[in-house]
């Protein structure tokens, strides 16, 4: 009966997609698993999710995007959020490359750490940075 049950409340919220083909639902299901299914460190039995690292925010998507939307700068415990991104950005040169980069990012990436920083780290590497946020009401 479990089973059952299981089967049809999985048929039902699949009618929300019902104007997708199957072949569109087969492609949205396996895009929202690797949204909420957790990421390994390679090498890994689940060779389909490793990859993780060496640096990261989160093992999965979900975490830093809950129900599929922005993250918030503070958990429920009022600790900083996983989805609250540091950004480090240096002045531009002008160059087409800066300017393509500002076009698209809104930034220049840091030449060190890139477009933002990881605050996680597979085992045997450190993050990059955890951050802190003060402010005053």
């Amino acid at each position: 009966m479990k089973s059952l049950l299981f089967v049809s409340f999985f048929l039902i919220n699949l009618n929300v997609y019902a104007d997708l083909s199957d072949e569109e639902q087969d492609k949205f299901i396996l895009g929202k698993s690797f949204f909420t299914v957790p990421w390994v460190e390679a090498p890994a039995s689940a060779t389909a999710r490793d990859g993780l690292g060496p640096l990261y925010s989160s093992n999965t998507c979900v975490k830093c995007h809950p129900k599929n939307g922005r993250a918030s700068i503070f958990t429920n415990k009022n600790n900083i959020s996983r989805g609250y991104v540091s950004r480090l950005s240096i002045p531009s040169d002008n160059s087409k490359q800066d300017q393509k980069m500002k076009k698209y990012q809104g930034f220049i990436e840091e030449e060190t750490y890139g477009a933002q920083i990881s605050i996680d780290g597979i085992y045997g590497v450190s993050y990059e940075a955890k951050p802190l946020l003060r402010y005053k009401n």
